[in-house]
């Protein structure tokens, strides 16, 4: 009897321990407050984490998905961070709704928001910040019923820092693949996209949207591709483009984007670039032949090698030796 006793707490041991192997939770993200940093186990946690400063940075370390079956998917930053997504996937596609990423206020001592490196897929606005700038580098943007990247700030002064770069942006939801969001007017407000790809697929809404009131300015850099399903549905009227000049392409073209292992794809859009050809290279001219000198020669050094002071000697040895043979 006390043998099986023993044996039976030997199996419960066992499948207690086999248990803490297999339910073992990985962190989501490396959290940096102060120089000191912290692992965090689950979305609330490291939403809890950030700190008012807005100094708080965020390392993403596994693939973080929200799934709930009510309005409340949003992943919310209460202040503004630097969030590294370190090539993992952000989403809460399957939620019924929500922001995927918003940053709620700006920093007491960094208003400066950073998203980069990584995929974003939304059930709701991608990527959205309510006070302070906003940067998104390095980035796969997609929200198939809703808005890439939105923008609520009203305040000019952040004008420089806010840009997008390098990000592959797509969206298909009535309020565009990037809007002024802004409940109060957002006059002057800009933002610089360059090295990115925008596109609208869905006819309802705007590639660059304006929902505020007031003229949103887009700066357009090198290397921007905007697509629409038409040229109606390219920028809202309220929208102000500066930079490079933007020209449309001939012929109608597809859009593909991968989140989160699902291709989203979207044919028959136009396309307007900044791209610009680089102009064709000269060949370079070939160099000039040295043309050899037709001055006179150097006659203090023959072209035997043998210099005219050493025949001298040579001559006068010469006639030394006949001079002696003679007396002789």
């Amino acid at each position: 009897m006390k043998k099986l006793i023993a044996l039976a707490l030997a199996l419960v041991l066992a499948v207690t321990c086999l248990s803490g192997v297999v339910f073992a939770i990985d962190p989501i993200a490396e959290v940096t407050n102060d120089g000191k940093t912290s692992k965090v186990y689950s979305i609330d946690d490291l939403t809890a984490a950030v700190s008012e400063t807005g100094n708080t940075k965020v390392k993403v370390l596994s693939r973080v998905e929200r799934i709930v079956t009510d309005a409340s998917g949003q992943i919310v930053f209460p202040y503004t961070c630097e969030v590294d997504l370190n090539g993992q996937t952000w989403t809460n596609v399957k939620s019924k709704s929500g922001n995927v990423l918003k940053f709620n206020a700006a920093g007491s001592q960094n208003t400066h928001a950073v998203v980069k490196n990584g995929t974003i897929l939304g059930a709701s606005v991608g990527v959205s910040i309510m006070e302070g700038s906003i940067e998104i580098r390095d980035c796969v943007i997609i929200s198939p019923k809703s808005i890439g990247v939105s923008m609520y700030s009203t305040e000019t002064k952040y004008n420089d820092k806010n840009i997008i770069d390098n990000c592959y942006i797509m969206a298909g939801g009535a309020n565009g693949g990037f809007s002024f969001q802004g409940e109060a007017p957002m006059d002057g407000v800009k933002i610089k996209i360059q090295n990115s790809t925008v596109a609208q697929v869905n006819g309802a809404g705007y590639t660059l949207n304006n929902k505020a009131k007031g003229k949103g300015i887009i700066e357009l850099g090198e290397n921007v591709d905007l697509y629409a399903i038409e040229e109606a549905t390219l920028k809202e009227e309220n929208i102000t483009l500066e930079g490079k000049e933007l020209k449309p392409v001939e012929g109608t073209f597809t859009v593909a984007a991968t989140g989160d292992g699902v291709e989203y794809k979207f044919d028959g859009l136009m396309k307007w670039t900044t791209y610009v050809e680089p102009a064709p290279v000269a060949p370079s001219t070939p160099a000039v032949p040295t043309v050899p000198s037709t001055g006179t020669p150097d006659v203090s050094v023959p072209t035997t090698g043998v210099s005219v002071m050493a025949l001298g000697v040579m001559a006068m040895v010469s006639l030394a030796g006949a001079v002696i043979t003679k007396k002789h």
